[in-house]
């Protein structure tokens, strides 16, 4: 591939990039090399987020145990309107919503989705 080429490669979006990884792999010609990277770069990210979700969960249990009531309970009522705007509670679910959609993304980067 020439310098150029390259440089278009790399220009192209990135869902390009994925679907010629895809294409490759669909034809096994995907090398070592690129299978490797990927299973890193998947783990990384993986260990990454549930670092980050275990460091939430932390900040959600300080604030069960600020007002005594566990997340789940608190976030219904919170989404009925029944806990007021208070700037804690705003972070609260905030917390909560970020710990979902974290969760959803380890399941998905374990396969699980």
């Amino acid at each position: 591939m020439t310098i150029v080429n390259k440089k278009i490669a790399f220009q192209q979006p990135i869902s390009q990039q994925f679907q010629i990884l895809a294409q490759l792999y669909q034809q096994e010609q995907a090398g070592e090399i690129i299978t490797r990277t990927l299973l890193k770069i998947l783990e990384y990210e993986k260990n990454t987020n549930i670092k980050q979700l275990d460091e939430l969960k932390e900040d959600v249990c300080s604030f069960e145990k600020q007002y005594n009531i566990k997340s789940d309970k608190f976030f219904e009522e919170f989404q009925n309107g029944k806990m007021g705007d208070k700037m804690d509670y705003i972070e609260w679910a905030s917390l909560i919503q970020m710990i979902e959609r974290i969760e959803q993304k380890i399941a998905i980067l374990s396969g699980q989705s």
